[in-house]
């Protein structure tokens, strides 16, 4: 089952009833990728054509090795990388695409091989001229291969970036504010001589208990006065 999400996506929901919403390319990443692909067969095929030169065979028996061998470095290429890379071949995973069922889910060997069959007419009348006609004019970007094929290309998408959240501590787990005895403020005590002594607050108490008492001063006047 898929719905329509957004013009160049699709929303699938998987057998298990999950939703699945993915991106599909459009003609400029496949571009890129059936280039990068098509630059890794031309060294194959140059290399295919360099040994089939090493045969001592008759000409036409080489044109017939030489077309046999292209086909089957072309055909093998594509479906070897998507049948066995997930949807992939090296242009594909460069573009971060591959290709996928049209319900979301990965392509078997039977879509990766209908597809690639007819590649051949998806090349014509020269580098995939008629293919590029579909994926335009195709809603989810199809070409003649994808179409009978079931298939279509989508992005991968990259997995979110771990973030590191911090929170602040609970109210409870923040240690409260103790004043402990010897963080106290000192008091000043004024002894009978004058001088200032700064005295703690533990010891106030003892420190008072051992000054002695001062007898009252006699009042001023006649000195013979009675006391």
């Amino acid at each position: 089952m898929d719905t329509v999400d957004a013009p160049g996506s699709e929303r699938f929901v998987t057998p298990e009833a999950v939703p699945l919403r993915l991106d599909v390319a459009g003609i400029g990443s496949r571009t890129v990728s059936t280039i990068i692909d098509s630059l890794i067969l031309v060294l194959g095929l140059i290399g295919v054509s360099l040994a089939v030169s090493q045969i001592q065979v008759d000409g036409t028996w080489a044109v017939v090795l030489v077309s046999v061998a292209w086909l089957s470095l072309i055909w093998g290429y594509y479906m070897l990388f998507e049948g066995l890379w997930q949807g992939r071949t090296p242009g594909k995973a460069a573009q971060r695409i591959r290709v996928v069922r049209t319900d979301g889910q990965p392509a078997g060997w039977v879509q990766v091989v209908l597809r690639n069959l007819l590649r051949p007419i998806d090349f014509l009348p020269g580098y995939y001229v008629v293919g590029g006609v579909f994926v335009l004019l195709t809603r989810r970007s199809q070409r003649l291969g994808d179409l009978v094929a079931g298939t279509l290309v989508v992005r991968d998408r990259r997995a979110p970036s771990p973030v590191l959240v911090t929170t602040a501590p609970a109210a409870s787990e923040v240690p409260s504010a103790r004043v402990t005895p010897s963080a106290r403020p000192a008091r000043t005590s004024i002894r009978p001589t004058g001088a200032p002594v700064r005295i703690s607050a533990p010891n106030e108490r003892a420190a008072a208990a051992s000054e002695p008492e001062t007898p009252p001063m006699p009042p001023r006047g006649n000195p013979h006065a009675p006391v």
